[in-house]
């Protein structure tokens, strides 16, 4: 699926000159996370005016994800009218219907499924080890990353064709089916599964949940609309 990132700026280019950064910070060696971007062609080199500084973040588990400090991009970059739901509104939602069922999917690099366009590459150029590379995916640290992936998936579940009385609950890549029916919310859960990865988007089956009465979302466990303490916060809690 390639969508295109709606961005302008009239900014002059800038350039970060690129400064060694410690490895007692960064214990690992980004040029392995570059090489498989490479090969994903989610980066590729190039020569630009811009240069952004590399910012790397370290994940849950424990590997690094590339990001690039995007400030001055963002400073440079014009307001979208376009937004993302709050998460108060989507908790407060998803309570009120209480659904007795629930399924939930959580979509695997989303960000990266989105292409730019070749007149937007050059300014999300950085330079690692005296090369400079672009990204040709949307990039993770840009401003509007989570904005442009939010309505690219929300396009897509607006014509996905599910059960009456099935509800759709989305925040950025992560999605939430409810219903009072077992069978109708699983019906529902799988027609999303089957547009989506038709559409050419990566949802693991290990990230997906299937209809049952109580599951993790947004970061806590639901059961009947009732947002529950998760297990592994209670023992942590347990612990001391």
């Amino acid at each position: 699926m390639v969508n295109s990132c709606q961005w302008s700026t009239d900014k002059e280019p800038y350039i970060h000159t690129p400064m060694g950064l410690k490895r007692t910070r960064l214990e690992f060696d980004i040029s392995e996370v570059i090489s498989d971007l490479k090969k994903r062609q989610i980066v590729s080199r190039t020569h630009s005016p811009y240069n952004s500084p590399v910012w790397p973040v370290r994940k849950p588990d424990g590997q690094w994800r590339l990001t690039i400090d995007y400030r001055r991009l963002t400073g440079d970059t014009p307001p979208l009218t376009a937004a993302i739901p709050s998460i108060t509104s989507i908790v407060t939602a998803i309570q009120a219907a209480a659904h007795p069922w629930i399924a939930t999917l959580d979509l695997k690099d989303m960000f990266f499924m989105i292409a730019l366009r070749k007149e937007d590459k050059p300014q999300f150029v950085f330079t690692w080890e005296g090369t400079q590379y672009t990204f040709n995916r949307l990039p993770q640290g840009y401003k509007h990353s989570s904005t442009l992936a939010h309505n690219v998936l929300a396009k897509l579940l607006n014509i996905v064709e599910v059960p009456s009385g099935v509800c759709i609950y989305q925040y950025i890549d992560n999605i939430l089916v409810g219903g009072d029916n077992k069978y109708q919310v699983g019906q529902g859960a799988k027609a999303i599964w089957n547009l989506l990865t038709k559409n050419g988007l990566d949802i693991p089956l290990s990230k997906c949940q299937g209809h049952r009465q109580e599951a993790k979302f947004l970061g806590a466990w639901w059961i009947a609309g009732a947002i529950a303490v998760p297990n592994d916060t209670l023992s942590a809690i347990e612990k001391g």
